[in-house]
């Protein structure tokens, strides 16, 4: 097995080549160097495994949503690798990976809050809700909601809500949570575990987004800062859905970014009515 993969939606470009069981990754933050950044820092890690381009079997690609330039960025690399190389893509929501990157960061932390830990501090099993929120400007944000199983080091995802663009007191509930969300009641239907926010826009409009959620869940809400889309994350997304039997490689035509909106920025008229 020889995958690469790469995530330039956000702030962050981050490449990762997979070699066997082996994995390196190169993480940066950077403003707008993306595209400058990225094909060098993958020929770096292709290097230390004495590997060329046209060795490569796979390129794993973070499809967005995200910046626009970002995600135009990495399906444009994923399109002329797999060409060169003669393989397969497979896009993975950028959105999914920062909630795996979330949960993986709690529990390489061994915090108590919220993970269950064992009397000698290793996190055994625990389930909490992850919502992620990417700043997609213009007063909103790209959002979806998981349900994270965590048992060791195994991390399972479960989708609750769709992705969308929407104002961030605003963003999609679970369908078993909107029963109680304008009913004042002491049975709320949201979850008992814990629940994360994570991203950017999740920084950005904790309060609103919070605020949201405790109208319908009494369940504590942590907030956990500096998680970006991460190579690791997108690897382990694509070994755990070929496990599944859930992955298909597609042809290098089909690796295109998911923007979920075509527009980037408000009018002179919506800006003076705002």
């Amino acid at each position: 097995m020889i995958w690469v993969a790469f995530d330039t939606s956000t702030e962050s470009c981050s490449v990762g080549v997979q070699v066997g069981d082996e994995v390196r990754v190169d993480h940066r933050l950077v403003q707008r160097e993306h595209a400058a950044l990225l094909l060098p820092m993958l020929s770096g890690l292709l290097s230390e495994f004495e590997l060329k381009p046209a060795q490569i079997e796979g390129v794993v690609f973070g499809r967005g949503p995200g910046s626009f330039t970002g995600v135009r960025i990495a399906a444009a690399a994923a399109q002329g690798l797999a060409v060169a190389a003669d393989c397969g893509v497979y896009g993975v929501s950028s959105l999914q990976a920062m909630a795996r990157g979330c949960v993986r960061a709690r529990v390489a932390a061994h915090t108590d809050k919220p993970m269950n830990e064992s009397p000698n501090g290793s996190p055994i099993q625990s389930t909490e809700t992850v919502l992620v929120a990417i700043d997609a400007r213009m007063d909103q944000v790209y959002s979806t909601m998981f349900d994270a199983s965590v048992m060791g080091e195994a991390i399972d995802l479960t989708e609750l809500t769709e992705e969308a663009v929407v104002a961030p007191d605003a963003f999609a509930l679970p369908v078993a949570w909107n029963a109680c969300e304008e009913v004042e009641s002491d049975n709320r239907a949201g979850p008992s575990q814990n629940i994360v926010l994570c991203g950017g826009g999740a920084e950005r409009y904790e309060t609103v987004i919070q605020q949201r959620l405790h109208s319908v869940t009494d369940a504590k809400v942590f907030t956990q800062a500096d998680i970006y889309p991460h190579a690791e994350d997108l690897l382990a997304l694509a070994r755990a859905a070929t496990s599944q039997g859930s992955m298909a490689w597609q042809t290098a035509d089909k690796a295109q970014p998911v923007y979920l909106r075509n527009k980037v920025a408000l009018t002179e008229a919506e800006r003076s009515s705002a």
